[in-house]
């Protein structure tokens, strides 16, 4: 039931948040040229730090099996 609710109500919720955003600010008297600067460069910031954030969860799996697959050395 939750997938269902996050797949048919959130999903297209966050989708269209950025031409809501852009709606009410055209509507406060923002020139849509502005506007739609403006809403470029929020994506491009949210897609960067996305990738940043799954380059780092990425390193971190990669570092997290290296360090499982080496050998163990017995102590003497």
């Amino acid at each position: 039931m939750k997938n269902m609710l996050l797949h048919s109500i959130m999903r297209p919720l966050v989708e269209r948040l950025g031409t809501m955003l852009a709606a009410y600010m055209i509507a406060r008297g923002l020139d849509s040229d502005l506007t739609a600067q403006l809403m470029n460069a929020i994506v491009a910031a949210l897609l960067v730090g996305i990738d940043l954030l799954t380059a780092s969860m990425g390193r971190h799996y990669d570092v997290s099996r290296l360090l499982k697959d080496l050998p163990r050395r017995e102590a003497d």
